[in-house]
């Protein structure tokens, strides 16, 4: 999340109404290059993981973009983003719950890998927002049982997508050319259950 967030509105055919939803990228790791571009430098080593002075700044980008968004768009706008970047919309949005109209949240960074008692839930009970959440099945980050029993935690409405055999970068062979549609698919069914 060390650039601005990617803004994108919801496809026209499932959206009359001009919705945006106000993507973030993960943290970039020591082990690729920040956001996936191989034209940008790879982190120091000492940049990973994000300290939490680095998230309460990446927080307030996001939350920037937000506000940049409501005074384009005249629809509802959504908060979300890849690992780091959704775990940082939900918590800006459990502490500021008017800010965005829901959530979409893609292969969320439940625990560090190889660690299920380090669970980052606690923020969990206090998001009052529609939250979509997108998830491997394979995601070192968090099982499919794992995922289901934190959003029990969530008092709004909530709901899980689970891409079957995608890792954390969501890239499952078989669903790669169609996952893009369907998370848009999902997520605008999933809102119109959840009455937003």
């Amino acid at each position: 999340m060390r650039s601005l967030p990617c803004l994108v509105p919801i496809p026209p055919s499932a959206n009359d109404t001009g919705n945006t939803i106000c993507l973030s990228e993960s943290a970039p790791s020591p082990d690729r290059t920040a956001g996936g571009n191989p034209a940008r430098p790879k982190p120091a080593p000492s940049a990973w993981p994000p300290s939490p002075g680095s998230a309460a700044r990446d927080r307030e980008g996001l939350r920037r973009a937000v506000m940049l968004m409501k005074e384009r768009n005249p629809g509802s706008v959504f908060l979300g983003g890849h690992s780091y970047g959704g775990r940082q919309s939900s918590i800006l949005v459990s502490e500021d719950p008017g800010l965005v109209d829901g959530l979409l949240l893609l292969s969320y960074p439940l625990h560090p890998p190889r660690r299920p008692a380090q669970l980052r839930t606690a923020h969990l009970p206090n998001l009052r927002k529609p939250a979509f959440f997108v998830h491997g099945t394979r995601d070192p980050f968090g099982t499919i049982p794992e995922m289901k029993s934190a959003l029990k935690l969530i008092p709004a409405a909530h709901a899980l997508f689970d891409v079957d055999g995608a890792g954390h970068d969501l890239l499952a062979k078989k669903a790669l050319g169609e996952l893009p549609a369907r998370i848009a698919s999902e997520f605008c069914r999933f809102l119109a259950k959840s009455a937003v």
